[in-house]
Formats: structure tokens, sequence, C-alpha cells
């Protein structure tokens, strides 16, 4: 993996001091990116925005080594050819920090190996484009389950 050099200062500005969940949302697509910044925000939680994988581990290792580690991270599955996908990604970061507090979104759920991949992780993913209320209530739930079982990983269909 390339070493990428970002100014990380404006977003740990952001990350709230713990009154909100802080949300790390990973998509190349910057309509996306930022229509799920607005509904983050809505919803009563933080959001934190990285355009791709590369980006996003820089900001978590920035993160975490802050003790702002994301309560949770919501990243899309496809990314450009010469990127890490977002299930490679989220593998890293469990090897790594042992992190898996991840719902997939994708707007290819129904191609066949990014089916088996998302079933075989175990986690929740959600299909683009999602209804807002449905989204909400993942995350609630999400939440929810995280904090009944102290758990770091929820799964359903989604």
């Amino acid at each position: 993996m390339k070493e990428i050099k970002i100014d990380l200062e404006h977003v740990i500005n952001f990350v709230d001091d713990g009154s909100k969940r802080n949300i790390l949302i990973v998509d190349d697509d910057d309509l996306v990116l930022n229509l799920l910044k607005i509904f983050i925000k809505k919803f009563g939680y933080n959001p934190i925005l990285a355009k791709h994988t590369d980006e996003s581990i820089a900001l978590f290792k920035r993160l975490y080594h802050e003790g702002l580690t994301p309560d949770l991270i919501l990243m899309d599955i496809k990314m450009p050819f010469d990127m890490m996908n977002g299930i490679r990604c989220a593998e890293y970061l469990k090897s790594k920090y042992d992190y898996d507090k991840i719902i997939y979104m994708s707007g290819f759920i129904t191609e066949e190996d990014t089916e088996t991949k998302i079933r075989k992780s175990g986690k929740i993913c959600l299909a683009k484009p999602f209804d807002t209320k449905n989204f909400e209530k993942t995350l609630r739930e999400f939440f929810l389950e995280s904090n009944l079982n102290n758990s770091s990983v929820f799964c359903c269909e989604p």
C-alpha cells in the first residue's frame, strides 16, 4: 500500500468530543459522499469523509492514534480500478487495528462475487440507492446492537 500525505488537521477538528457518534464515510462518488454527510448530520451523528480507501486508512490511522477511533465506517465496496476495494480495506483494518465496525454500501450488490464476499464477511450491506428511513433505522439498530452486546459486528440481511 502506498503512503498518502493528507493534511488531516481539518478533519480532526471536526471529530466530535464524544456527545455524538463519529461515522467515517468512504465513497468515491462526490454526490453520494455529500448526500450521506447531510443525512448523517440530520440523524444526529458526526460525519467524517474520505474519497477512497487509501484516504480512509490514512484518516483512520490518525484518528486511532489520537484516541478518536470512529464509531462506525460506512464503506463503499467498489472503488476505482487502481484503489483497494472496500472489502479489502475492511480486512486491512481488521488485521492491523482489530477494527470491524463496518457497514458496506454498494450499487452492485447483485453481482455474484460481491454478494458472496458480503455474505462471508457477515456484515450489513446497504444497496444503493437506499431509502433514508431504512438507512437511519439500520444505523440506530447497529449502534443499539453494539451497545447491548459490546460487539463490533452486527449481522442481518440488507
